[in-house]
């Protein structure tokens, strides 16, 4: 089985950029996020989950949802993935991060 460091290593790799500013295990307030992008309009907090921390207990996952209402007090959309999705499928991934960047952009532009 896959370590978290690598699933978020070749989730990462797969990212065609974009004008995107990417952070790996950044701190965001009392918590650390798989990974965060910016492209100065929108901030995502981009979520790898596996079955080891998520989803396994009503605790869990009482958890996570609380985790995703204080990352979106903290100015974050919080997006969430399957470690399976990041490993077979990261480029269907990230066409998802990008489209919601891009829509977000075009609210902002219209605003």
């Amino acid at each position: 089985m896959l370590e978290r460091r690598q699933i978020r290593e070749h989730f990462v790799r797969v990212a065609h950029c974009r004008g995107v500013e990417f952070r790996v295990q950044e701190g965001v307030g009392r918590y650390v996020v798989d990974l965060t992008a910016t492209d100065g309009f929108t901030r995502l907090a981009i979520e790898i989950d596996g079955l080891e921390f998520h989803g396994r207990t009503q605790r869990q996952f009482a958890a996570d949802y609380f985790r995703a209402r204080r990352l979106l007090c903290a100015g974050f959309i919080v997006m969430r993935f399957t470690a399976s999705q990041a490993m077979t499928k990261p480029r269907e991934c990230w066409r998802e991060v990008f489209a919601v960047l891009k829509a977000r952009r075009a609210l902002e532009r219209s605003a």
